[in-house]
């Protein structure tokens, strides 16, 4: 009689696991999220086609649009950069690219070791960059040790208890927000820029002016998860492609008022350059000044918008242009399907959001 019950107890614990396993990654697709579709497109984009990776948080999510760079260089890129996605995370997403891809070059941005990316905490205890780390990006890695290693960093970055992590791991037991409605969004589609309205609005000083206080408590030039970036550094090193550390220029820095914390950045890429590692640094003065930036190129205090990310884009392409041969592909047959995905994106601006672009 014991172990009857003690069966029928681990069957329902087991049933009720995968219950609520199944029902998770039913949850996850309510998504509209690009970071899901990011993923997706890692996994389903044709092995070895790319010649540049980009990983970082959403400052390069937005600066950097791979369209843009396919249009005027012809060369192919995969932005794997997600909102609030954290320092420690960059290596496990990184590794993620290179299972099917090996690019030229690799490029990452360092906010993620700059700012503190948990996001926003809401009222239901969590983090806003957990939720788009359960809901978008963990249920659509595919099962690995590099999987593993990411559910550890992530435990360990924001501290999670028992219950946290299982919250991570089962958002259908969590208080999250959800839309079953939205399950048709989530379309199986490749995505290699930002579709999102803002990305294709202006700012406004007033708008810098609230979000500035926010902006500034991140002031000083000491690192987030330090340990983590030198762990990096080490995987990097291992790798038989050239890696280089790029920043993104964010508004506060080339608009009223204007907010320098350049102290932050040349620490980081200093301690880059210590590490045998190239780098491209855009947050300055004299960089912004050439690349004449004003309001009119982002929509918030630390986003690029779309007139924005095409500056910043046709800087960094022309740079890995020049200094590794990248070969312009826009009329090899094979990569045709960048053509048709540029034509597709300007379509889909329009037809969402009543935009003229020309990439």
């Amino acid at each position: 009689m014991k172990f009857k019950i003690i069966i029928n107890s681990l069957f329902i614990l087991f049933s009720t696991i995968i219950i609520a396993f199944l029902l998770s990654q039913l949850v996850s697709k309510t998504t509209t999220e690009s970071a899901a579709k990011i993923i997706w497109t890692v996994n389903n984009l044709k092995p070895n086609s790319v010649d540049v990776v980009i990983v970082g948080p959403s400052t390069s999510r937005y600066s950097y649009n791979s369209l843009v760079a396919w249009n005027r260089y012809g060369i192919t890129t995969l932005n794997c950069s997600f909102g609030y996605l954290a320092g420690p995370l960059v290596k496990n997403m990184l590794i993620e690219c290179l299972k099917r891809q090996k690019p030229k070059v690799i490029l990452i941005n360092v906010d993620g070791f700059l700012f503190n990316n948990m996001g926003i905490l809401l009222k239901n205890g969590t983090y806003t960059g957990l939720n788009n780390l359960s809901f978008d990006i963990f249920p659509e890695i595919k099962w690995s040790l590099n999987k593993i290693d990411f559910l550890k960093n992530v435990i360990k970055y924001y501290n999670l208890d028992i219950k946290g992590t299982i919250h991570f791991l089962f958002p259908i037991t969590s208080t999250h927000k959800i839309s079953i409605t939205g399950i048709t969004n989530f379309k199986k589609d490749l995505y290699f820029a930002c579709k999102y309205k803002n990305y294709f609005s202006g700012n406004n000083i007033s708008f810098n002016l609230k979000n500035l206080k926010s902006y500034q408590k991140y002031n000083g030039a000491e690192f987030y998860t330090k340990e983590s970036l030198e762990d990096l550094f080490v995987f990097c090193k291992n790798l038989d492609i050239p890696v280089i550390f790029i920043d993104v220029p964010h508004t506060v820095t080339f608009t009223k008022p204007y907010y320098m914390n350049n102290e932050k950045y040349e620490k980081i890429f200093s301690f880059v350059k210590e590490n045998n590692f190239d780098f491209i640094y855009i947050n300055n003065y004299r960089t912004i000044r050439d690349l004449k930036l004003s309001y009119y190129d982002s929509y918030d205090n630390s986003h690029l918008n779309y007139w924005g990310s095409i500056k910043y884009t046709d800087y960094v392409a022309k740079i890995l242009v020049d200094k590794y041969h990248l070969e312009d592909k826009r009329n090899n047959p094979d990569y045709s399907f960048w053509n048709d995905a540029a034509k597709q994106y300007i379509k889909d601006i329009k037809d969402n959001f009543d935009v003229d672009i020309s990439l």
